[in-house]
């Protein structure tokens, strides 16, 4: 029949419209299965979902780690994604040798390994090089090489010994072949982690096992320190009050635009290491000498945190954290003391108005050890590891200047004087913004670590997270009174404290005061005069 001109088309039947959009619903999921199976083709095991709480459910919204809930992957709420870099230009080809490590080339080239990395994309695995591969060198680095450096204090600093602990077996499937320890099953924030989420963590994102908890009595420790003593600076405290409650790390940025920071020159020990680009980061521990100073600005976790946290028995202070970290943390005994303002609505944290996010988080310890309190986080804990004398040992060499190159913006240099060793960066003074005056310090401590780059991702498509591996024992340098001191650390589980011991085994005494840590790669090349 013909349709008079200008007729309209009935509507179509409701059935057929029905059908026609159950055909493009089953066209788009075809869709998306396939990206699924082009971008994630091969054998390797799908990264865990990520916690996307950012304020606590109720709760009996619980969903599981592994079991296909719906949570979507975490951004690190202070570290804003970077724009996709223009390829670098290269100044020239470096061929791999025997011996040589990736960071180790950075280093020598004057650069992070982040920017060799861009400039070498097609390397996997950064931990992982072969005799006479090619490394381009970008421009902006030093080319040709110069040699590696040798000799010196530096030619000792390598790891030692280690823990031999029987691997465990049959615990459960989630916890990966090797795996000394199983973890808790826990809840956070309405996640569920099954039992041995924590050591299964470690296996995929490239993380070297975690140690387990061991008993003290079956590590050789320094006697503790007298009744009435801080066991973190040797000092006697103010009041009995300091030892009743548990230490605060608390993450603090070492960005230009954070300096100068507050209150470094409070913490009772201070660990240094390298975060990404080149930049370091502290972890401040409070517990003897603040009872009231401002902190900040405060930054996210890293896996360093992992370690730290663990052997001090602290509450781990900080903002946020990358999804993979986050886990971790969570599905661990440190997310029982996380303070985090944006994933678990920690109060005692405000943003000051004088400085640019993301570099304007602070808090203070009169504000969080009362949070502490009220969670039933705080008493009394076993800190037994360190040892003090007002003397220092026999047998050190000259030590008034040390000098630790991370990068250009976080070269830290050491300069004793009166007692002290004043904490310089990029040749100036280190200030504090709470004081207005320089960070100084009773006791510097070099303890060199093995560092691996993981497959997690914390700023941009380079910028891959450095674990360090500060488990079993290794050497260090300590530097007190002027003098330099060849030391060996230990820590044989994760519940020990670093003890600091000389070459036969006797424990090393650290100054009575305040004392910072910088754990650095074997690679770098640090200079004691």
């Amino acid at each position: 029949m013909t349709r008079p001109l200008g007729h309209k088309r009935p509507d179509r039947p409701l059935e057929e419209a029905a059908l026609l959009a159950l055909m493009f619903l089953l066209v788009g999921l075809g869709a998306v299965f396939l990206g699924i199976v082009v971008s994630g083709g091969g054998d390797a095991p799908a990264a865990p979902e990520a916690v996307a709480a950012v304020s606590a459910p109720s709760p009996t919204a619980v969903t599981s780690f592994l079991e296909g809930d719906n949570a979507t992957p975490v951004p690190d709420p202070d570290e804003p994604p970077l724009a996709a870099p223009a390829p670098p230009k290269i100044a020239g080809v470096y061929i791999v040798q025997s011996g040589d490590t990736l960071l180790g080339i950075a280093y020598r080239a004057g650069l992070t390994l982040d920017a060799l990395l861009l400039a070498n994309l097609e390397i996997a695995d950064p931990n992982v090089l072969a005799v006479k591969q090619t490394i381009r060198i970008p421009q902006g680095g030093l080319f040709p090489l110069p040699p590696a450096p040798t000799g010196g204090l530096r030619s000792a600093a390598r790891p030692t010994g280690g823990v031999g602990y029987a691997p465990v077996s049959g615990s459960g499937s989630y916890v990966p072949a090797g795996a000394l320890s199983v973890s808790a099953e826990r809840v956070v924030n309405g996640k569920r982690y099954p039992a041995g989420t924590f050591e299964y963590l470690h296996a995929l994102y490239g993380v070297p096992l975690p140690l387990p908890f061991i008993s003290k009595s079956s590590v050789k420790l320094p006697p503790p320190v007298p009744p009435g003593t801080c066991p973190l600076t040797g000092l006697p405290v103010a009041s009995a009050d300091a030892l009743n409650r548990r230490p605060l790390n608390v993450r603090i940025d070492n960005a230009p635009a954070a300096r100068p920071q507050s209150g470094l020159s409070s913490a009772d020990l201070i660990f240094e290491t390298l975060a990404e680009g080149g930049i370091t980061r502290f972890t401040a521990v409070f517990l003897c000498d603040a009872a009231s100073a401002d902190i900040g600005p405060i930054r996210s976790a890293r896996l360093i945190d992992l370690q730290l946290a663990p052997m001090l028995k602290a509450i781990l202070v900080h903002v946020g954290a990358s999804a993979p970290v986050t886990d971790m943390i969570w599905s661990s005994e440190v997310g029982e003391a996380d303070f985090d303002p944006v994933f678990r609505d920690s109060p005692g944290f405000g943003r000051v108005s004088w400085r640019p996010s993301p570099h304007n988080m602070y808090a203070s310890t009169g504000a969080l050890w009362p949070v502490a309190a009220g969670r039933g986080l705080n008493g009394p804990v076993d800190l037994q590891g360190l040892s003090f004398s007002a003397s220092p040992p026999a047998g050190g060499a000259p030590g008034g200047v040390a000098r630790v190159p991370y990068s250009g913006v976080s070269s830290v240099s050491y300069v004793y004087s009166g007692g002290q060793s004043t904490k310089q960066i990029g040749g100036e003074p280190h200030l504090d913004a709470n004081t207005g005056q320089p960070i100084r310090l009773s006791n510097v401590v070099i303890l060199y670590a093995p560092a691996t780059y993981t497959s997690i991702l914390e700023d941009g498509a380079a910028s891959r997270s450095l674990h360090f591996n500060v488990q079993g024992s290794g050497s260090a340098i300590l530097l007190r009174d002027g003098q330099a001191f060849e030391a060996v650390w230990h820590r044989e589980g994760r519940n020990i404290l670093f003890h600091f011991t000389d070459a036969a085994g006797n424990p090393l005494p650290l100054k009575p005061g305040p004392t910072i840590v910088n754990i650095v790669p074997l690679e770098l090349h640090v200079t004691v005069e």
